[in-house]
């Protein structure tokens, strides 16, 4: 489902970071010589927009201020996955990055879990839902199109919830986020 960019805040946050990734500049001699184990273009890139996010957003004080290293970790699986689908599996983020504590890179992605799990594309899709669940109350565009188009999104996800409990991470079951999560449940909003 494609929403428009900015409808949303994970689409808003990897829009941003996409953006990045295109027009990199300083960060990609840094990551080429500094921090990276792989010198693979796309890894650089990958690095360099990592550096550029922390260094311009250390703190995160949006909106997204609690889930924006999950969601910068959840987009570089994403590309990992992307530019190398048969060794994404393999790639570990303290691997790629040789010098995570220079970077600062430690503070944010310290409690990230490995996706290295054949649903992980589920896993960034559930959690995306979860910290874009509040965004759907405060909709400014009440057309019908705009609506279904809404209401499509959300039945996409509701299949997620079936399997809620195997694709949340189990570190994070004690965490509040999780637990506001599990009510988001499509089926639940419905009735």
């Amino acid at each position: 489902m494609n929403l428009p960019s900015g409808a949303l805040p994970s689409k808003n946050f990897y829009n941003e970071l996409e953006t990045t990734f295109n027009e990199l500049g300083e960060h990609d001699v840094k990551c080429n010589s500094d921090y990276l184990q792989y010198s693979e273009p796309n890894i650089i890139k990958i690095c360099a927009t990592l550096v550029k996010y922390l260094n311009t957003n250390p703190e995160n004080e949006r909106n997204l201020k609690d889930q924006h290293c999950n969601l910068l970790s959840l987009w570089i699986y994403e590309q990992l996955f992307k530019y190398f689908p048969d060794e994404a599996n393999r790639l570990v983020l303290s691997d790629i990055f040789a010098n995570r504590n220079d970077l600062q890179v430690d503070k944010c992605l310290r409690d990230v879990i490995v996706l290295s799990y054949d649903n992980w594309k589920e896993r960034k899709d559930l959690y995306d839902y979860c910290v874009d669940y509040h965004e759907f109350n405060f909709l400014n565009d009440f057309s019908d199109e705009k609506c279904k188009e809404y209401e499509k999104y959300i039945e996409e996800k509701s299949p997620l919830y079936d399997k809620y409990d195997s694709l949340y991470m189990q570190a994070y079951e004690k965490d509040v986020f999780y637990k506001k999560c599990k009510y988001y449940n499509p089926k639940k909003r419905n009735t």
